[in-house]
């Protein structure tokens, strides 16, 4: 499982990471429920009941993503592309922009 949650997006990571944080600080602290759904693309649902007189609130967290043994299709491109992109970057060499021919227009 430990996998799974660190292969999240960081901003996924940051949204779960503040709501935990604002249900244990609440008084008393608000339970937290979480679900999963299977997705094509990550994804995030959070929806929060309020305390009632007669039940305590609650959140309610769905997370949506492929299986946690399924690779991404583009999986082995996006890694080819992000170790070509960190090879360009440590060579120091940069692409000149295109020149583009003056605008008749005024």
């Amino acid at each position: 499982m430990q996998g799974y949650l660190d292969a999240l997006p960081s901003g996924i990571h940051e949204a779960l990471r503040g709501v935990m944080y604002e249900a244990l600080r609440a008084s008393p602290p608000t339970p937290i429920v979480f679900n999963w759904e299977a997705a094509y693309d990550y994804g995030l649902h959070i929806t929060q009941t309020p305390d009632t007189v007669m039940t305590p609130g609650v959140i309610s967290i769905t997370l949506r993503g492929r299986y946690p043994d399924d690779d991404h299709p583009l999986s082995e491109a996006m890694a080819e592309f992000a170790r070509s992109r960190a090879k360009a970057k440590s060579s120091g060499k940069r692409s000149k922009p295109a020149k583009r021919k003056a605008s008749t227009k005024s």
